[in-house]
């Protein structure tokens, strides 16, 4: 039996984690108790990016290093500094692990990386991936991690899935403006905000800010439009100090990208959409026009054919199933390839979502509904299939 897994988001600060240990553990316990008592001899624990946070963290603020910079001493220190952070809060999660290796003698684990932590397999992560590799039981010293994982006996390929999203791909001399993001808008403004209130960068009343990334879709618009419903809930006095704020991280976010190149236009769009928030002061601010052209990227769906086609050309492998993560929207689409029909599963996540709520169903007062997200995928090879058995499930479930 293969379970793949993805965007599970371990932070460097377990105040900030919606990740919930437990719950995990015994998610993979049952379903590789299943296993064994179907007769499988090994369970493969894909997972498949995104499982460690290495960019929305205030290390990249605190030591003025970005991950898109020429790597210096100063940037492995800065990944040293979070993974040990990640390691040092989330021991739950790796005893979780253990106990499920503890209690089945066949368990493979692979490691496939990220955009959130693609940072470990450039030189910045030099040091780091031994650390990791030694909490899940890996081999292969500080080997980088697999960009994909390919499985014949399963007929499958796994990626994370951001190679199809320009906001959060390195291509040629461009940037993944999404590290920008992250750091510079996401990671920075409960500090910059904290400071122009008088509050602490966690305080409940920024909560709002923290959970900027957590709002589905993933889109510029939608984390634009969380951002001014969360302003317009605050006093008025405070919804006028943070005016100032907007503009400087505006302004601050301009001068990091300013001499890098990226395939897509959402640091401008940002930049725009900050400044038109700091004009407009209380309830207007929800309702504000934001500017266009940062449209969201297509589904991953849509280029699923494409890796499945190339794979055929390049090395005469036709695989049957085909799993990202990425967008953290469980998903299961059947794609038409030059050889027919395959089979795409997007795995999810396993953290607290902000959905928006389609308009018609929705308010104006509620236009976000919060859940929790927990999904993934299994995938059976033939000689484990028996005839009340399917080839492939997406589990997922859904609770406030």
């Amino acid at each position: 039996m293969l379970v793949l897994v993805s965007d599970l988001h371990l932070t460097d600060t377990a105040a900030r984690s919606t990740f919930d240990a437990a719950t995990f553990g015994r998610a993979l316990a049952a379903v590789f108790r299943e296993a064994a008592g179907e007769g499988s001899d090994e369970v493969k624990l894909v997972l498949l990016g995104d499982v460690f946070e290495i960019l929305k963290s205030t290390r990249w603020l605190e030591n003025d290093v970005r991950p898109w910079e020429p790597p210096t001493e100063q940037h492995r220190e800065t990944v040293r500094q979070i993974v040990d952070g990640i390691l040092a809060v989330n021991g739950d999660f790796f005893a979780e692990l253990q106990a499920i290796r503890g209690a089945h003698s066949k368990v493979d684990v692979t490691y496939v990386i990220g955009n959130h932590d693609r940072p470990l397999n450039t030189s910045m992560g030099n040091g780091s991936r031994t650390a990791i590799r030694e909490r899940l039981g890996l081999a292969g010293d500080d080997a980088l991690f697999l960009e994909a994982y390919e499985d014949l006996d399963y007929s499958l390929l796994a990626q994370h899935g951001h190679h199809w999203d320009k906001s959060n791909r390195y291509r040629g001399n461009s940037i993944a403006i999404g590290d920008a993001i992250v750091i510079d808008i996401v990671a920075r403004l409960p500090i910059i905000f904290g400071d122009y209130l008088g509050v602490a960068p966690d305080d409940p009343c920024l909560r709002f800010v923290h959970e900027i990334d957590d709002v589905i879709p993933q889109t510029p618009y939608h984390m634009a439009k969380w951002l001014a419903a969360g302003l317009d809930n605050l006093d008025s006095d405070a919804s006028t100090r943070l005016n100032a704020a907007l503009g400087q991280v505006a302004e601050e976010l301009v001068q990091r990208v300013r001499p890098y190149e990226s395939e897509s236009p959402v640091a401008q769009w940002w930049v725009g959409a900050l400044k038109r928030l700091a004009l407009v002061i209380g309830p207007l601010r929800s309702a504000l026009k934001l500017p266009s052209g940062a449209n969201s990227p297509p589904p991953l769906s849509r280029n699923v054919a494409f890796d499945l086609d190339e794979s055929y050309r390049l090395h005469h492998v036709d695989y049957q199933y085909t799993v990202y993560g990425h967008t953290h929207i469980p998903d299961f689409r059947s794609i038409a390839t030059e050889r027919g029909l395959r089979s795409y599963l997007n795995c999810g996540t396993w953290r607290r979502l902000q959905r928006a709520v389609d308009a018609n169903l929705g308010s104006a007062e509620r236009p976000y509904a919060s859940m929790n997200v927990h999904a993934f995928v299994i995938i059976r090879h033939p000689g484990e299939l028996r005839s009340w058995q399917p080839g492939y499930e997406l589990r997922q479930s859904y609770y406030d």
